[in-house]
C-alpha cells in the first residue's frame, strides 16, 4: 500500500481515499495509517477504517491518527457509500467526530412511519427495530386502521404487509392511492407504501406495484434490506426505485427444511439479545393461543377460522426462519382456502404442522444464546 501511495503521489495523481483493514499481516491498519500521516505528500488522502473485532481503544487511535472513519465488518455496500460520501465531504479537522456505523444511522433523518400489520409477534420485531434507528411508529392492526391513520395525515411512508383481516394490504393500498386523487390538497399527493408480504415468490413485486404500492420486501424481513429502504426514503430518493428485496429462493421440500434458523432470525433482529428473548416470549405467549384456536376451527369445520390461524402461524414462525413450519402453515393456509376442511390431506397438514411446531417449540427452548 505505502509503494502505491508513493508511485501514485510521484505521478501527481494522489489517492483521494484510502480504506484500510486493522488486521493485516507484516504491518497492520493502524501502522499503515501511522505512516501515511508521517508523509506529507499523503496528507490529502482521507482514511478509513474496517475491522471485523473491535477492540478498546481503537476509536481513540483513529483519532490520534486522523483516521475519518472506523466501520466493523461485514459492511453494506449502501453503509460504506455513506461512510465514503461523508468522510469526503468532511473537512480534515481534529474536531471532526469519528465516523461510525452508529453515527451514521444517527445523522439519518428520522421518519414518522406507518405499520400496519395484525400479527402480534411481527408487530413488536418491527416496531423495536424501528425505534432502535430512531423513526417514530404507529401501528395500525388492519387496513381500515391503516386508511384511518394515513386520513389523520403526517406521515413520511406506509410498511403495509399484504394480508390482514377486515382490508387486506392491496385493498388498503388502492383507497389511499383513489383518495390520493380527490384529496384536494388535504393529504401528501403520494405517500411511499412498501409492501411486506410473506408470499417470496416470483410476482410477488409485480403484483404489489400493480397496486400502488412503491416498494416490496419479503418477510422475514432483512434488517439491511429494510435500513436501505428507509434511507432511500428518508433521502427523499425516487418512489419508483429499483427493489432492495433479495432474489426469491427456491422453496425447499418439506422433508429438507430448517425446524429454525436462530442465527439468521438474530441477523433479522439486529442481533439484539433484548428483543430476540421478547420477541420467543411473545411468541411462546401467543402461539399456543393460536393453535388451540386454529383446532376449534377444524373441528367445527371453519373454514375461515383455519385459514386465519394458519396464516398468523405462518407469520409468527418466520420471525424464526422456521422453514418447516412456515411450509406447513402455508399448506393448511392453501387448503382452507378452498373451503372444504373434509379432505384427508387437511387432516395430514394439520398434523404436520403440530409436529413441526412441537419441534420448533423443543429448538427454541434447547437454543443457548
Amino acid at each position: 500500500a505505502l509503494i502505491e501511495l508513493e508511485r501514485a503521489a510521484t505521478s501527481g495523481q494522489p489517492y483521494a481515499l484510502a480504506i484500510l483493514d486493522v488486521q493485516m499481516p507484516e504491518m497492520d491498519g493502524f501502522e499503515l495509517a501511522e505512516h501515511i500521516r508521517q508523509h506529507p505528500k499523503y496528507v490529502g488522502a482521507t482514511v478509513m477504517m474496517l475491522t471485523s473485532e473491535g477492540q478498546r481503544g481503537h476509536a481513540a487511535r483513529c483519532r490520534e491518527l486522523g483516521v475519518a472513519s472506523y466501520l466493523m465488518k461485514p459492511i453494506s455496500q449502501s453503509e460504506l457509500f455513506d461512510a465514503i460520501m461523508t468522510a469526503l465531504g468532511e473537512p480534515s479537522q481534529p474536531s471532526i467526530p469519528l465516523i461510525t456505523r452508529h453515527s451514521l444511522r444517527e445523522n439519518r433523518r428520522k421518519l414518522n412511519l406507518l405499520l400496519a400489520e395484525d400479527n402480534a409477534v411481527n408487530q413488536t420485531l418491527a416496531v423495536r427495530l424501528l425505534q432502535k434507528l430512531g423513526h417514530t411508529v404507529t401501528v395500525a392492526n388492519n387496513g381500515v386502521e391503516a386508511v384511518q391513520h394515513w386520513q389523520a395525515g403526517g406521515f413520511d411512508a406506509i410498511l403495509m404487509d399484504v394480508d390482514m383481516p377486515l382490508m387486506n394490504g392491496y385493498e388498503a393500498t388502492q383507497r389511499i392511492r383513489a383518495l390520493e386523487k380527490t384529496s384536494a390538497g388535504l393529504v401528501p399527493v403520494h405517500i411511499p407504501i412498501v409492501a411486506m408480504t410473506a408470499h417470496a415468490m416470483q410476482g410477488a413485486r409485480e403484483t404489489c406495484l400493480r397496486h400502488g404500492m412503491d416498494a416490496y420486501l419479503a418477510k422475514p424481513i432483512d434488517t439491511e434490506a429494510l435500513w436501505r429502504e428507509l434511507d432511500g426514503l428518508a433521502q427523499a430518493s425516487e418512489a419508483a426505485a429499483a427493489p432492495t428485496s433479495t432474489p426469491v429462493q427456491e422453496t425447499p421440500a418439506p422433508q429438507s427444511a430448517k425446524v429454525a434458523d436462530f442465527v439468521a432470525a438474530r441477523k433479522t433482529m439486529d442481533d439484539d439479545r433484548d428483543l430476540f428473548e421478547e420477541i420467543v416470549r411473545l411468541f411462546q405467549s401467543d402461539a399456543p393461543v393460536q393453535m388451540q384456536h386454529l383446532r376449534q376451527g377444524l373441528v367445527q369445520g371453519d373454514s375461515a377460522a383455519v385459514l386465519h390461524g394458519a396464516h398468523t402461524i405462518k407469520g409468527m414462525v418466520g420471525a424464526f426462519c422456521a422453514e418447516r413450519t412456515v411450509l406447513a402453515a402455508a399448506r393448511l393456509e392453501q387448503l382452507a382456502a378452498l373451503g372444504d376442511l373434509t379432505p384427508a390431506e387437511v387432516g395430514a397438514a394439520a398434523a404436520e404442522l403440530e409436529a413441526a411446531m412441537t419441534e420448533l417449540q423443543s429448538a427454541m427452548q434447547n437454543y443457548q444464546w
